[in-house]
C-alpha cells in the first residue's frame, strides 16, 4: 500500500494530529496540521521508511538545536512502514516577498545578521545549510528562518545548479565555508536588486 493510499484521508493520519489540508507530495505527503496537545499549527511529513532513511539524521539533529531562525523540529516518530516529522509551518517564503518588493537596505542587513547567526550556529552543531536562497528561505511575519540542512559529515554530492550557487559548490566542495559567504552576499542582492546575482 502506497503512501498515499493510506494517509489521504479525511481522518488523521497521524496520532496527535488533525491534517487540515495537503500541502504537498515530494518523497513524503506533507499536510497542514494542528498538533492537539497544543494547538500549534505545523507542517506534519509522513515518509515511507526506505524514504525516511536520507531525512531522519538531519531532522533529528533538528530536533535537538534551537534558534529563532531555524525551522524547529516539533516531533518525530514511526507509523509501521512510515515515519512522521513535525516541522515548524511558515507562511511566506523570501522568493514570494521579492516578487512583491525589493527590500530597504536596513531590512535587509537585518534578514542578512540573522543568517548569519543561523548559519554560524549551525555549523557548530554539525549542520550545514543546503538549498540556501530565496526559495528555501522562510518567513513567518517579520522572523526568516532556514529550512534546508545536511549534515557536515555527509554533504550533499549534487551542487543547488542556480543563480545562488557558489562557484566552490560547482567544483565539488560542498562543505567550504565559503559557500556560505557567497550566498549570503547572493541573498543580499537579490534583497536589494529584486533579482539574482547570476540568471
Amino acid at each position: 500500500m502506497n503512501a498515499d493510499s493510506r494517509f489521504l484521508d479525511e481522518h488523521s493520519p497521524v496520532p496527535g494530529y488533525a491534517p487540515l489540508r495537503v500541502l504537498g507530495r515530494n518523497g513524503s505527503i506533507v499536510y497542514l496540521a494542528r498538533r492537539l496537545r497544543t494547538g500549534n499549527i505545523v507542517a506534519l511529513c509522513v515518509y515511507e521508511n526506505w524514504c525516511a532513511k536520507s531525512v531522519a539524521p538531519i531532522f533529528r539533529a533538528l530536533s535537538q538545536i534551537e534558534h529563532p531562525n531555524i525551522m524547529r523540529v516539533f516531533d518525530i516518530g514511526d507509523l509501521e512502514s512510515h515515519q512522521y516529522f513535525a516541522l515548524e509551518y511558515f507562511e511566506t517564503t523570501l522568493e514570494q516577498r521579492i516578487s512583491r518588493s525589493k527590500f530597504a537596505a536596513e531590512d535587509t542587513l537585518h534578514i542578512v545578521a540573522s543568517f548569519i547567526s543561523a548559519i554560524s550556529f549551525a555549523r557548530k552543531q554539525g549542520l550545514i545549510a543546503t538549498s540556501f536562497d530565496p526559495q528555501h528561505i522562510e518567513f513567518e511575519n517579520s522572523r526568516p528562518s532556514l529550512s534546508s540542512f545536511s549534515l557536515i559529515q555527509e554533504p550533499p554530492d549534487i551542487p543547488a545548479l542556480s543563480g545562488f550557487a557558489a562557484p566552490e559548490e560547482l567544483l565539488g566542495r560542498s562543505s567550504s565555508e565559503l559557500i556560505d559567504v557567497y550566498r549570503i552576499g547572493a541573498v543580499a542582492y537579490a534583497m536589494l536588486c529584486g533579482r539574482p546575482p547570476v540568471d
